[in-house]
Protein backbone atom coordinates (compact mmCIF):
# COMPACT_ATOMS: atom_id res chain seq x y z
CA UNK A 1 0.00 0.00 0.00
CA UNK A 2 2.92 2.71 0.82
CA UNK A 3 4.06 2.04 -3.20
CA UNK A 4 1.39 2.34 -4.14
CA UNK A 5 0.43 5.44 -2.07
CA UNK A 6 4.01 6.52 -3.67
CA UNK A 7 2.85 5.62 -7.12
CA UNK A 8 -0.03 7.65 -6.77
CA UNK A 9 1.84 11.27 -5.82
CA UNK A 10 4.13 10.83 -8.52
CA UNK A 11 1.47 10.26 -11.31
CA UNK A 12 -0.36 13.26 -10.30
CA UNK A 13 2.70 14.81 -9.80
CA UNK A 14 3.56 14.11 -13.44
CA UNK A 15 0.50 15.66 -14.55
CA UNK A 16 0.51 19.14 -12.85
CA UNK A 17 4.40 19.11 -12.27
CA UNK A 18 4.79 21.64 -14.64
CA UNK A 19 3.08 24.43 -12.62
CA UNK A 20 6.19 24.55 -10.43
CA UNK A 21 8.89 22.85 -12.65
CA UNK A 22 9.12 26.31 -14.06
CA UNK A 23 10.12 28.62 -11.58
CA UNK A 24 12.99 28.32 -9.43
CA UNK A 25 12.33 26.80 -6.46
CA UNK A 26 13.39 29.22 -3.47
CA UNK A 27 12.56 28.89 0.49
CA UNK A 28 10.12 30.62 0.11
CA UNK A 29 7.63 27.78 -2.29
CA UNK A 30 4.47 29.42 -1.22
CA UNK A 31 5.15 32.57 -3.60
CA UNK A 32 3.28 30.24 -5.94
CA UNK A 33 -0.17 30.65 -5.39
CA UNK A 34 -1.62 26.82 -5.40
CA UNK A 35 -5.51 28.52 -4.40
CA UNK A 36 -5.44 29.47 -7.96
CA UNK A 37 -4.65 25.71 -9.52
CA UNK A 38 -6.96 23.91 -7.17
CA UNK A 39 -10.06 22.59 -7.82
CA UNK A 40 -12.19 19.20 -7.47
CA UNK A 41 -9.33 17.79 -9.02
CA UNK A 42 -8.15 14.97 -6.34
CA UNK A 43 -4.72 14.70 -8.02
CA UNK A 44 -3.49 17.95 -7.88
CA UNK A 45 -5.06 18.54 -4.31
CA UNK A 46 -2.19 15.39 -3.34
CA UNK A 47 0.61 17.45 -5.12
CA UNK A 48 -0.20 20.84 -3.69
CA UNK A 49 -0.53 18.53 0.13
CA UNK A 50 2.58 17.35 -0.85
CA UNK A 51 4.31 20.46 -2.32
CA UNK A 52 3.02 22.05 1.20
CA UNK A 53 4.16 19.38 3.28
CA UNK A 54 8.14 19.86 1.74
CA UNK A 55 7.42 23.52 2.06
CA UNK A 56 6.23 23.55 5.77
CA UNK A 57 9.01 20.98 7.01
CA UNK A 58 11.66 23.06 5.35
CA UNK A 59 11.99 20.32 2.95
CA UNK A 60 13.01 22.72 -0.22
CA UNK A 61 15.88 20.46 -1.38
CA UNK A 62 13.45 17.20 -1.65
CA UNK A 63 10.78 19.79 -3.46
CA UNK A 64 13.72 20.88 -5.96
CA UNK A 65 14.86 16.98 -6.29
CA UNK A 66 11.09 16.44 -7.04
CA UNK A 67 10.84 19.02 -9.78
CA UNK A 68 13.58 18.19 -11.41
CA UNK A 69 12.65 14.57 -11.47
CA UNK A 70 9.73 15.80 -12.95
CA UNK A 71 11.80 17.92 -15.44
CA UNK A 72 13.91 14.54 -16.46
CA UNK A 73 10.80 12.43 -16.54
CA UNK A 74 8.78 14.86 -19.20
CA UNK A 75 12.39 15.68 -21.57
CA UNK A 76 13.01 12.22 -21.59
CA UNK A 77 9.16 11.29 -22.73
CA UNK A 78 9.46 14.30 -25.23
CA UNK A 79 12.80 12.97 -26.49
CA UNK A 80 11.28 9.74 -27.09
CA UNK A 81 8.59 11.06 -28.73
CA UNK A 82 10.31 13.03 -30.74
CA UNK A 83 12.32 10.13 -31.85
CA UNK A 84 9.30 8.19 -32.64
CA UNK A 85 7.71 10.76 -34.88
CA UNK A 86 10.37 10.82 -36.59
CA UNK A 87 10.80 6.96 -37.39
CA UNK A 88 7.43 7.00 -38.35
CA UNK A 89 7.60 10.17 -40.40
CA UNK A 90 10.65 8.38 -42.68
CA UNK A 91 9.04 5.21 -42.79
CA UNK A 92 5.57 6.91 -43.95
CA UNK A 93 7.87 8.70 -46.34
CA UNK A 94 9.44 5.29 -47.67
CA UNK A 95 5.91 4.23 -48.50
CA UNK A 96 6.10 1.39 -45.24
CA UNK A 97 2.07 1.99 -44.46
CA UNK A 98 1.35 -1.41 -43.41
CA UNK A 99 4.56 -1.89 -40.75
CA UNK A 100 3.26 1.56 -40.01
CA UNK A 101 -0.25 0.20 -38.82
CA UNK A 102 1.04 -2.56 -37.38
CA UNK A 103 3.51 -0.55 -35.06
CA UNK A 104 0.74 1.72 -34.42
CA UNK A 105 -1.81 -1.10 -33.72
CA UNK A 106 0.23 -2.53 -31.12
CA UNK A 107 1.56 0.84 -29.57
CA UNK A 108 -2.16 1.04 -29.45
CA UNK A 109 -2.30 -1.98 -26.75
CA UNK A 110 0.47 -0.70 -25.02
CA UNK A 111 -1.13 2.10 -24.42
CA UNK A 112 -4.80 0.33 -23.30
CA UNK A 113 -2.38 -1.61 -20.88
CA UNK A 114 -0.78 1.00 -19.18
CA UNK A 115 -3.82 2.87 -18.89
CA UNK A 116 -5.74 0.04 -17.55
CA UNK A 117 -2.76 -0.80 -15.33
CA UNK A 118 -2.47 2.73 -14.29
CA UNK A 119 -6.29 3.32 -13.50
CA UNK A 120 -6.42 0.18 -11.58
CA UNK A 121 -4.13 1.23 -9.14
CA UNK A 122 -5.59 4.62 -8.51
CA UNK A 123 -7.63 5.38 -5.71
CA UNK A 124 -11.90 5.32 -6.64
CA UNK A 125 -11.99 9.33 -6.38
CA UNK A 126 -9.50 9.78 -9.09
CA UNK A 127 -10.60 6.95 -11.14
CA UNK A 128 -13.96 8.49 -11.10
CA UNK A 129 -12.16 11.50 -12.78
CA UNK A 130 -10.78 9.88 -15.33
CA UNK A 131 -12.24 9.64 -18.86
CA UNK A 132 -12.99 6.49 -20.07
CA UNK A 133 -13.28 7.79 -23.97
CA UNK A 134 -10.30 7.06 -24.99
CA UNK A 135 -10.37 3.57 -23.54
CA UNK A 136 -14.12 2.95 -25.65
CA UNK A 137 -12.23 4.52 -28.84
CA UNK A 138 -9.85 2.09 -28.71
CA UNK A 139 -12.22 -0.85 -27.51
CA UNK A 140 -14.13 0.36 -30.88
CA UNK A 141 -10.76 0.33 -32.88
CA UNK A 142 -9.56 -2.75 -32.29
CA UNK A 143 -13.74 -3.98 -33.01
CA UNK A 144 -13.77 -2.59 -36.27
CA UNK A 145 -10.34 -3.34 -36.98
CA UNK A 146 -8.92 -6.71 -35.39
CA UNK A 147 -5.38 -7.60 -35.34
CA UNK A 148 -3.29 -10.42 -33.49
CA UNK A 149 -0.67 -9.35 -30.71
CA UNK A 150 2.30 -11.39 -30.74
CA UNK A 151 2.62 -10.45 -26.90
CA UNK A 152 0.55 -12.42 -24.85
CA UNK A 153 1.31 -10.40 -22.04
CA UNK A 154 -0.09 -7.54 -23.98
CA UNK A 155 -2.91 -9.45 -24.72
CA UNK A 156 -3.96 -10.03 -21.97
CA UNK A 157 -3.63 -6.64 -20.26
CA UNK A 158 -5.84 -5.22 -23.26
CA UNK A 159 -8.67 -7.51 -22.22
CA UNK A 160 -7.99 -6.49 -18.56
CA UNK A 161 -8.19 -2.72 -19.28
CA UNK A 162 -11.23 -3.54 -21.05
CA UNK A 163 -13.07 -5.03 -18.44
CA UNK A 164 -12.52 -1.93 -16.44
CA UNK A 165 -15.62 -0.64 -19.13
CA UNK A 166 -17.66 -3.36 -18.12
CA UNK A 167 -17.47 -2.69 -14.48
CA UNK A 168 -18.06 1.22 -15.16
Amino acid sequence: MKIAGILVVVAAAFGIGFLVAKSEVSPDVKAFDFKTATNDDVSLQIYESLVYHLSDTKQTNALRDLNVFLDDQRTRQDGADLAVTVAVLQALRDGKTNEMFRYFEDHLDSQVGLFGSGYSLLPVALQKQQSLKPLRQARDYRTKFPHENTNRISREAVTNAFEILDDR
